[in-house]
């Protein structure tokens, strides 16, 4: 009852200004979240995207297509000379293999596969770390977007009447940020550096005895990332059915109890429910042009690693006829390795971006309640 009094008393002081702040965007702060944009070397603008989702333009969406086409392009471009240097040592390996035949020589074969070989594992981790490095930039620079994006967001969904909803989300994204932060940095990642490394060593020789283990942290890792998906979406749809129906009925009771006051509730009413209405416009503006953000940081920049761990899967299959089994299994080991990492990278924005659409849909029912 004393939070119906509070709300109650809220909106009747609203009514009675004639600027209520949280009605425009120009009232919330978005630099933070821009100076994490800029950090990112994207040259995407959080505060105009959002005025022209508002506004209805959908331009912003052709822009991500083509930033989308450029970031593939430039990742066959960049990795030219690796594909140039793996497919040198491969047939290269080819080539010694035919001569050791030739003069029923397997000592110099072996020995010449073995220098090969490592040079091959040498050349491939390169690769494989500056995949790695990238996976973490784009990691890190996602939790970062949040933490900053998260004061202003759930600003806005208290500006559009759901309180109850703005804490108990805030504490689910709170957890979420930290549980990313470890899990995905700390655990996933160095899950697939050990898979990585158990299967170069298991193709050294002509017979694996590591691909049960190989196998079992693949898997695991999958089974993982699976696991958290259903884990957040259960948890924001549980508690989108029940926090914003408490808002929904504590905003219907207000609406109820100023509708008796006389010669106040009819203007109350009306001016209370533009106030929900233009904040609830606003806090689905900033929450999709958040998801948008979220695309630019994490998902154009994750194409990158899908090309390469397609250009490195494609390139072992084109191999396979002229080379050693051993080699390109190895190259595609590093490519497989490459789409955990991709995996990883979709994974954790879907989670952010499944947590902003439930907010974003679930907390509509406190304006649709009062009308």
């Amino acid at each position: 009852m004393k939070k119906y009094i509070l709300i109650a008393v809220l909106w009747l002081l609203l009514g009675e200004s004639e600027n209520v702040y949280g009605m425009e965007l120009e009232d919330y702060s978005f630099d933070g979240i821009q100076e994490i944009m800029e950090e990112n070397g994207t040259e995407f603008d959080f505060y105009n995207t959002a005025m022209e989702l508002q506004s209805g333009d959908t331009s912003v969406f052709k822009n991500i297509v083509v930033s989308a086409k450029d970031a593939i392009v430039n990742e066959f471009t960049f990795n030219r000379k690796t594909l140039g240097r793996i497919i040198g040592l491969a047939i290269a390996s080819a080539i010694i293999g035919g001569f050791s035949n030739v003069f029923n020589n397997n000592q110099i074969g072996s020995t010449g596969f073995g220098i090969l070989y490592m040079l091959l594992i040498i050349v491939l981790i390169g690769g494989f770390m500056a995949v790695i490095t990238v996976t973490e930039g784009i990691l890190k620079t996602l939790l970062d977007f949040m933490k900053m994006l998260m004061p202003t967001y759930f600003m806005a969904v208290g500006m559009s009447g759901n309180v109850s909803s703005t804490l108990v989300f805030y504490e689910i994204t709170m957890i979420l940020i930290m549980v990313i932060e470890w899990m995905f940095l700390s655990v996933f990642i160095p899950m697939v550096k050990i898979y990585v490394v158990i299967s170069i060593i298991d193709h050294m020789s002509k017979e694996r005895v590591l691909s049960k283990m190989s196998g079992i942290i693949k898997k695991f890792l999958a089974w993982l990332m699976k696991m958290s998906v259903a884990a957040v979406a259960g948890i924001n749809i549980i508690e989108g059915m029940v926090a914003p129906a408490a808002d929904s009925a504590a905003m219907s009771a207000v609406s109820r109890f100023t509708s008796i006051i006389p010669g106040l509730g009819s203007s109350a009413n009306t001016l209370s429910g533009i106030a929900i209405g233009a904040g609830n416009l606003i806090k689905n503006t900033i929450g999709g042009a958040g998801l948008i953000a979220i695309i630019v940081i994490a998902i154009v920049p994750a194409l990158k690693v899908g090309a390469s761990s397609a250009i490195y899967q494609v390139l072992a299959a084109v191999l396979q006829p002229v080379t050693d089994k051993r080699i390109t299994e190895c190259i595609s080991v590093v490519g497989s390795s490459m789409e955990m990492l991709f995996k990883i990278i979709l994974t954790s924005a879907l989670l952010f971006m499944i947590t902003i659409a439930v907010i974003c849909i679930s907390t509509n029912s406190t304006y649709y309640g009062m009308s």
